[in-house]
């Protein structure tokens, strides 16, 4: 279990941003399950590297970004795969390894590694992760290798980007069935099947009616992605991002290793971070608030549920 001086759960301000001493806790909670991961990675010699908000926040605060409320790493596709198969039987009782692989409705292009699927106030829960109840957790990204071959990456890159559009209609679908209209609902259902067709014809595959479409798609997006190693490229990215327009590229050399501190740890960073975090953010120096995918915290539904149920009143954001 990591220590922690006591003033560290204070209420803070960092940058004008004030930190309060709930999501203090809350980082290090996260913290907790990053220090599970990096044991597994060290155990299996795997390789992880600080990446993303997190990458940035330890080169330009040494922690956090004030603002901010999650922990992402990356991984090459190699070691990405053997933590998949590794990590689920070495994480505590209780704690979940969550994927494609492991949950048919799971329905993000990376994995996630938390503490809990829950809320959990019990003495125990607390006690464990400094006084924070909610689910804990650490983004895992799997970085894969753009064949140096033009021909080989454009193919590649436009079965990808078939597959992200026919991914993202399903979940058009799936979030909008209240709001949508009946001619927009049946026109985006006959897209999907259009493009369900169109990749069991190109890639050969057969999808399963009846059975999660985004999990099959996903998980044939994971095939495509790692189809070529480190032996056929000189360049690597995320797929997720660079099939939405992201041209982000790194080269290889650029993701030697080396440690820097966070906050009271000390993790794993790309060699060349500085050319790995302007490939993505161009001038990353530069503040930009609340720029999160999600409402902050991240944790203000779960917040909300224990003030529902009468607990946890006395905590204040």
């Amino acid at each position: 279990m990591l220590q922690f001086p006591e003033n560290y759960f204070q209420k803070e301000i960092r940058c004008g941003f004030t930190v309060s001493e709930t999501m203090k806790r809350y980082w290090a909670a996260q913290m907790e399950v990053l220090q599970e991961v990096v044991g597994i990675c060290g155990r299996h010699h795997l390789t992880y590297y600080a990446f993303w908000g997190t990458l940035i926040g330890m080169v330009r605060h040494k922690g956090f970004i004030p603002w901010d409320d999650d922990i992402d790493i990356a991984m090459k596709r190699e070691d990405y795969q053997k933590f998949l198969q590794i990590a689920g039987k070495e994480l505590p009782a209780g704690w979940h390894l969550r994927n494609i692989y492991e949950e048919k409705e799971w329905g993000q292009y990376h994995a996630i590694v938390t503490n809990e699927l829950v809320v959990d106030i019990s003495e125990e829960r607390l006690s464990r992760f400094h006084g924070c109840p909610f689910v804990a957790g650490v983004d895992i990204f799997p970085l894969d290798y753009i064949p140096r071959e033009s021909q080989a990456a454009e193919m590649q890159k436009l079965l990808l980007g078939m597959i992200h559009a026919v991914v993202t209609s399903v979940k058009y679908l799936n979030e909008n069935k209240q709001n949508a209209t009946k001619e927009e609902i049946q026109g985006v259902k006959e897209a999907v099947e259009e493009g369900l067709a169109e990749l069991e014809q190109v890639c050969h595959v057969s999808f399963v009616r009846g059975e999660p479409v985004v999990n099959q798609l996903l998980r044939l997006f994971d095939k495509i992605s790692m189809m070529y190693g480190t032996q056929d490229a000189d360049l690597l990215t995320s797929y997720a991002d660079y099939i939405k327009g992201r041209n982000f590229f790194l080269e290889k050399e650029w993701l030697g290793t080396t440690q820097m501190p966070f906050e009271n740890m000390v993790l794993t960073a790309p060699s060349d971070a500085d050319k790995v975090l302007r490939a993505y953010y161009g001038d990353y120096m530069v503040f930009e608030k609340n720029t999160q995918a999600h409402e902050y915290p991240v944790y203000k539904k779960e917040l909300a549920i224990l003030h529902e149920r009468g607990l946890w009143l006395n905590v204040q954001e």
